[in-house]
């Protein structure tokens, strides 16, 4: 009897211990709303428009929404796209915004009409659709679609540069890319080669139904988890605009973030070889590389170090991407070293861009021995696009 009291006191701490323990908590991701289109022009005689917008991350209980002040847009509805009316304009050209928002989020898409033909009417515009696929972490296609043949100027800008520079009207952005232009042909003249402006445009003119790739094509130089606006407008050689701007958002792939950590150390050196041996905490996928003391003290944050240092290649990046325990030499990483500059190990989690801190080995110049560990610790400010002058 007693040996089965004391079990069943036994029984009743280990209910007791089972009930205290935590349940993880699922992280939460914050609610990303876009829509992929910022201007829709309408003829004087108005139309049904639609616009695209995705949401990721949605919250229960909560709906997009989108509002017009405008009288002359009506019949506004918010279903898998939203839909909207405008009426006939029997007067002047007209501007509005519709506002679509979810919570606290909210994106403008401007809607603009054409007056009433008069006796001589501008010069209708063509149309570009912008389509954006297979969005990776530093790629995509960007699907070109005019409604005519003309040739046309395709760009792409972070999305904070576009909505600080152009949240007066997407127009302006033509306007900038025009007086780029003529701010080359100027220097140009200083140096008395007489070029025009209109020719270095030509230069940047594409044609025809197509997919550009970002980077097969030379377009731009994308990064992870970051938002972009793909631009495109109609320009024949002679600088007029033939087609009216068109502009799509999209947001590249964001790396998981892995719990893998690090311990490097240094082994045998020659004057221009070192070894050295990474070993990691679990599988997870890491990229490494050997730079000058120089260039890493010139940093102060993980992403704008890592950003400046990781190569365009993807053959590059796969070559230097490791699984494991691994004893490599700089020679494995195609980098040639020498026994003046002083140098560090660097390695990070990599998968779809960084999944962890930057780890670093102890400074070392060629030629000597050491076996020593150290993980430098880099803290400062996120690097921030938009406070790139483009």
């Amino acid at each position: 009897m007693k040996k089965l009291f004391i079990l069943s006191l036994l029984c009743s701490f280990v209910f007791v211990v089972c009930e205290l323990e935590t349940i993880p908590t699922p992280e939460v991701k914050d609610p990303v709303l876009s829509v992929t289109q910022t201007t829709i022009d309408f003829k004087a005689e108005g139309g049904v428009g639609v616009i695209n917008y995705t949401l990721e991350n949605a919250v229960e209980g909560s709906s997009v929404e989108a509002t017009c002040a405008a009288t002359w847009v009506t019949d506004l509805a918010v279903a898998e796209t939203i839909t909207f009316t405008v009426t006939n304009n029997e007067g002047e050209a007209r501007e509005t915004a519709i506002k679509v928002t979810y919570g606290d989020l909210e994106r403008s898409v401007a809607i603009r009409q054409a007056a009433t033909e008069g006796d001589d009417p501008e010069p209708e515009l063509a149309t570009i659709t912008l389509k954006v696929e297979n969005i990776e972490w530093n790629n995509a296609d960007i699907v070109v679609t005019p409604s005519v043949d003309v040739e046309y100027i395709l760009g792409i800008m972070p999305k904070a540069v576009f909505d600080e520079k152009y949240k007066n009207g997407a127009d302006l952005l033509v306007d900038d890319m025009v007086k780029g232009w003529q701010s080359t042909a100027e220097k140009d003249q200083d140096t008395q080669t007489n070029t025009t402006w209109q020719h270095y445009m030509q230069q940047e003119q594409c044609s025809g139904e197509r997919s550009y790739n970002l980077k097969q094509d030379h377009i731009y130089d994308a990064t992870w988890d970051s938002e972009y606006v793909a631009y495109c407008f109609g320009m024949n050689d002679a600088g007029e605009q033939t087609a009216s701007l068109a502009t799509a958002e999209f947001r590249t792939v964001a790396p998981e973030a892995s719990a893998n950590t690090f311990t490097i150390t240094l082994g045998q050196m020659n004057s221009t070889s070192v070894e050295f041996t990474v070993e990691p905490t679990n599988d997870d996928p890491y990229y490494v590389t050997v730079e000058t003391t120089t260039l890493l003290d010139a940093y102060t944050s993980h992403n704008e170090l890592i950003r400046a240092i990781l190569p365009e290649s993807e053959q590059q990046i796969s070559d230097r991407t490791f699984r494991g325990r691994q004893v490599l030499t700089n020679a494995d990483l195609g980098i040639s070293l020498n026994g003046v500059e002083s140098y560090r190990v660097v390695v990070w989690g990599f998968e779809n861009g960084p999944t962890t801190a930057v780890y670093m080995s102890e400074s070392f110049k060629t030629g000597g021995t050491s076996t020593t560990t150290t993980t430098a610790s880099i803290s400062g400010p996120l690097y921030d696009e938009s406070s790139v002058e483009w």
